[in-house]
């Protein structure tokens, strides 16, 4: 079977914190595995990305969620528990946990609608690119005439006659 969306993977990982101790998830991967029949194969599918198995990105958004429903708590970086909440929810026998499910749950509604602030980029808008001919008759001299400001200044003595003749043409 291929790796499911992340939401089928909410039921498994909250079983597996049945027992209420304190939980490392990457340990329990056979076992989620095996309860939703992903094969091997299927399992080491990685993201467009290349640097996360599409099994275990599914559980770590699984995961994220119901902590987020304050279902699991995180007491400390890796490690997972059950809280008395997600308990009942278990003790509820649901046949499904998803988003939908969720919901119920003021903490996830309110992380559900915070909004981000999206980035706008201003980018100059698009012009048709100069015809050679005109780069060359204004893009060169203005150009020229900054660089030779920037030269000239100082080291007019040094080059007399050749000087006079360039400053001439960019005046």
């Amino acid at each position: 079977m291929p790796v499911p969306e992340f939401q089928t993977f909410m039921l498994p990982v909250l079983e597996i914190h049945r027992d209420g101790a304190v939980h490392h998830l990457p340990d329990h991967y056979d076992a989620i595995a095996k309860h939703l029949n992903i094969a091997d194969e299927d399992r080491r599918e990685m993201l467009a990305s290349g640097r996360q198995s599409k099994f275990e990105n599914r559980i770590g958004w699984a995961r994220t969620f119901l902590k987020k429903a304050g279902l699991l708590e995180f007491p400390s970086r890796g490690m997972n528990k059950i809280t008395e909440r997600g308990l009942t929810v278990l003790n509820q026998k649901p046949t499904r946990v998803d988003n939908k499910f969720l919901s119920q749950f003021p903490e996830f509604v309110e992380f559900r609608k915070v909004t981000r602030t999206p980035v706008i980029v201003k980018t100059p808008p698009i012009t048709q690119p100069r015809h050679p001919k005109k780069f060359w008759k204004k893009g060169i001299p203005e150009f020229g005439r900054h660089l030779f400001r920037i030269f000239w200044s100082g080291s007019k003595a040094a080059l007399p006659a050749f000087s006079n003749d360039l400053w001439s043409s960019f005046s």
